[in-house]
């Protein structure tokens, strides 16, 4: 089970992995305004460029986001 590093949620099968081997599950990605399906620049895009681009197109979700990254769980 892994953790999306934008929103927090614990997710086991619907996550993609981005620059710095961090997941990020498919909900994020799709507020990003991207399919998760299809989106072939996950490798070169960082979860904190996803959080910048989710903010920039749904700001009524920041305050939802949490402002500090979220540590890396020892599991």
């Amino acid at each position: 089970m892994a953790t999306c590093a934008i929103c927090g949620q614990k997710v086991i099968l619907k996550k993609a992995l981005v620059r710095g081997f961090k997941y990020v599950c498919y909900d994020c990605v799709k507020a990003a305004g991207y399919n998760p399906f299809l989106w072939l620049d996950s490798w070169r895009t960082t979860a904190q460029e996803l959080k910048e681009r989710i903010v920039k197109l749904h700001p009524e979700r920041e305050p939802l986001l949490p402002r500090e990254p979220i540590p890396p769980s020892d599991e």
